[in-house]
């Protein structure tokens, strides 16, 4: 967990940087002050004061800060996440309002463990971080509950898509055929986002 203060800036972390890392973390960006982007599989959470969205090292992901800003950072253990949500990867860049009760007490809970830091004993702090973590997950399995099929489909394929770039074979025929839709679905899927399979 870690406090950042900082300027205007832009952070990216590309592919290429990600090859170069073992690194297999969920981060929550818990927003103090200033307005911030977090941008991850194609969507895009905009935070003010008060909201928190996670994102995930493993993955390509963009933050963009307009101007001077204050975030706590809580760093997770990915398998520590992913134990208690199934669709973790359908998460990452959504806007956590605090304007949901839930919300707000994850927001609430974590800017409060930042504040209790080297202040508990090493026992209470795990016991404190896994409740955290449950309340965390529980946040975020109501978000999967308002993704519609259509979307969590299209995060499928193009999760597929990314892992087998290198493959010569995959072509819009396979990768229908392996989630069991026709070409035209899968094209009706990439054209609600304005794309195309090949791109």
């Amino acid at each position: 967990m870690v406090d950042v203060q900082a300027c205007r800036q832009t952070v990216v972390r590309d592919a290429a940087r990600i090859s170069r890392s073992d690194d297999e973390f969920v981060l929550v960006s818990l927003a103090l002050e200033g307005r911030a982007q977090v941008s991850q599989e194609g969507r895009e959470a905009v935070l003010e004061v008060g909201d928190f969205a996670i994102y995930d090292t493993r993955r390509p992901y963009r933050l963009h800060f307009d101007s001077a800003f204050r975030q706590t950072v809580v760093q997770i253990p990915r398998k520590s996440l992913q134990q208690r949500l199934c669709n973790l990867e359908y998460l990452t860049a959504l806007s956590m309002s605090r304007d949901n009760p839930l919300n707000g007490l994850v927001f609430d809970f974590f800017t409060g463990l930042a504040a209790l830091e080297n202040r508990v004993g090493e026992t209470q702090q795990v016991r404190i971080t896994e409740q955290g973590l449950d309340l965390l997950a529980m946040a975020l399995s109501e978000r999967v509950k308002g993704q519609t099929q259509r979307s969590a489909l299209l995060l499928g394929i193009k999760d597929h898509i990314q892992s087998n770039l290198t493959d010569t074979t995959l072509n819009l025929p396979c990768v229908s055929a392996r989630f069991g839709i026709s070409t035209r679905y899968l094209n009706s899927l990439f054209h609600d986002e304005e794309t195309s399979f090949g791109r």
